[in-house]
């Protein structure tokens, strides 16, 4: 199964899957979920680190070689032609899909409640369905 490395590196993401881990459900699925996690902060970190070596060749950079942040402390840029070279690699970098060993979506039950920060997250990874009468 597939998820979007934009989805992953959006803030909030990595709560959602932290709430996830304490969900009940069987083995073989918990431990898929458990496999995909690893694989998921695995690129988190290295997109991370990417992203950081991006800010270093294209920010604008003081006389020791340090980056020049704005009174926010954001990247600044010395010309427009970095910045903008930067904010293509950094899409770039975003682009596509991270492959996670989960074989299955995970079932979740109509008539559980979930948040629309979880489900604007999940939505890839999730299918609805009726509960099963009992």
């Amino acid at each position: 199964m597939n998820i979007r490395k934009e989805v992953i590196m959006q803030e909030g993401f990595v709560k959602v899957l932290e709430d996830l881990m304490v969900r009940e459900m069987p083995i073989k699925k918990s431990l898929e979920i458990s496999e995909s996690i690893d694989v998921i902060a695995k690129e988190i970190v290295t997109i991370e680190r990417t992203q950081q070596a991006l800010a270093k060749r294209y920010g604008k950079k003081d006389d020791k070689g340090e980056l020049v942040p704005d009174a926010n402390g954001k990247i600044t840029f010395a010309t427009v032609e970095d910045r903008d070279k930067c904010e293509s690699d950094m899409k770039d970098l975003v682009a596509g899909d991270l492959e996670i060993p989960l074989k299955e979506k995970i079932v979740f039950y109509d008539d559980e409640n979930l948040t629309p920060q979880k489900a604007r997250f999940l939505k890839d990874l999730i299918v609805i369905e009726e509960r099963p009468k009992k």
